[in-house]
């Protein structure tokens, strides 16, 4: 993780961003459905699979304090490092 722009914006990088979309490219599934209740179709999608990765919905998840701490850790070492600047 890297602050760019003026500072405090927090992102991966360039290079880290390019390697990020090509492994979503590979890895990531995206699906749609209309629904009159879009919100209770989420929270039944929620409940009903494993999402280790939405820590805003899986408070319970076995997961969820280790990748917490894991994403505060890499928010402060990228506040120490220096800003990348974009082209």
């Amino acid at each position: 993780m890297r602050r760019v722009g003026n500072g405090s914006r927090l992102t991966f990088g360039r290079d880290g961003e390019k390697r990020l979309s090509a492994w979503m490219a590979d890895h990531a599934r995206v699906v749609w459905t209309p629904a009159e209740q879009p919100w209770a179709l989420e929270e039944e999608l929620i409940r009903s699979h494993v999402l280790p990765l939405n820590l805003d919905q899986n408070r319970d998840g076995s997961f969820h304090s280790q990748l917490s701490a894991l994403r505060g850790a890499q928010r402060a070492q990228a506040r120490l490092s220096p800003v990348e600047r974009q082209p």
